[in-house]
């Protein structure tokens, strides 16, 4: 072959080399040497500048938030399909496993924190019957997500019915976190025994100092009930049993033997309880009568609370699905 042949075979082959590592993503080195990633160029700027590594990552996580945003709208869709009152208890127990195995990845993410809690408790609410508010609660403790212990300490508070607020109660137990005892100490004003009683139970378990005012004042509710005759058809207060277990709670609690007298028990919590250190290393700050658990500050002093922080595309995302999703009866 002459050279002129070989210079124009060279000349047509060339922009087929070109366009090849231009389609590859590739630009061909020199003899010896490795090809070269083309920098990642986003379409959507008019520029055609690339990415930075600060603004790929950005994408990709808003891409996956995205994702995640969609599982949780189908499980609450495949969920709200299948719990319909006519549909009977069983596969209505079952679709609300299903639900609760499918948001289950979903506890491990920080974004979706605050969605899954919401998405659960719109689901909590539209499941009256026992048996699914048991399965839903387990599934609430073994999830943990954030604000979890403060949704059920409101369960436990006010809860229209007694089964119901004991059911919150022993999944604050289940949960094992002091967290919770504000709430459990707000509950030992509960009017029912056994909710009372349930309340007790639990915080025998932590044995905190915290829990010392408190039973002081439930002590004092108590015992106060004896002067008070019951209204017609009401069961009668078991106050001899409930004012023994607040007086083996704080004997426990005091490593003291002192009687039920709730004025004794003040000036001891006076002058030598309220140096006792927490026996658990996240139990929260004492909370003063009027004080709100969650923020601590009495009402009339609290600042105003900021809004939930809905700028974030999960949050805003569930809130529209739930809409969506049962708006329906």
């Amino acid at each position: 072959m002459n050279r002129t042949a070989i210079l124009l075979s060279a000349a047509l082959c060339a922009p087929a080399a070109s366009l090849a590592a231009e389609s590859s993503g590739t630009v061909p080195g020199q003899a010896g040497q490795p090809t070269h990633h083309l920098p990642v160029v986003d379409p959507n700027q008019p520029s055609g500048m690339p990415l930075t590594k600060e603004e790929l990552a950005k994408r990709r996580a808003l891409e996956r938030e995205r994702d995640l945003g969609k599982r949780l709208s189908d499980a609450l869709a495949a969920f709200a399909a299948k719990s319909r009152p006519s549909v009977p208890l069983e596969d209505r127990l079952l679709a609300l496993r299903d639900f609760l195995r499918a948001v289950r990845p979903l506890s491990a993410e920080n974004a979706f924190q605050s969605p899954l809690l919401r998405a659960v408790s719109e689901v909590y609410g539209r499941s009256p019957e026992p048996e699914l508010r048991d399965a839903l609660v387990d599934g609430l403790v073994s999830l943990k997500p954030r604000d979890g212990i403060a949704f059920l300490g409101r369960e436990a508070e006010s809860a229209a019915n007694a089964p119901d607020r004991i059911r919150a109660i022993r999944a604050l137990q289940k949960w094992k976190d002091a967290k919770a005892l504000p709430f459990l100490h707000m509950v030992l004003r509960d009017p029912d025994p056994n909710v009372l009683q349930t309340a007790l139970d639990v915080l025998a378990a932590y044995a905190d100092p915290s829990s010392v005012p408190p039973c002081i004042d439930a002590l004092q509710i108590v015992q106060a009930r004896r002067i008070h005759e019951p209204l017609p058809g009401e069961a009668p207060y078991p106050i001899d049993a409930v004012e023994a277990q607040i007086l083996t709670l704080l004997q426990k609690i005091s490593g003291e033997e002192i009687e039920a007298d709730p004025g004794k028990w003040r000036k001891w919590w006076l002058e030598k309880g309220q140096g006792m250190r927490p026996k658990t290393d996240t139990a929260p700050k004492r909370v003063q009568p009027g004080e709100d658990p969650e923020r601590g500050a009495p009402p009339g002093r609290r600042s105003r609370p900021k809004p939930p922080d809905k700028t974030g595309s999960a949050d805003e995302q569930v809130d529209r699905d739930l809409k969506a999703i049962f708006s329906t009866p």
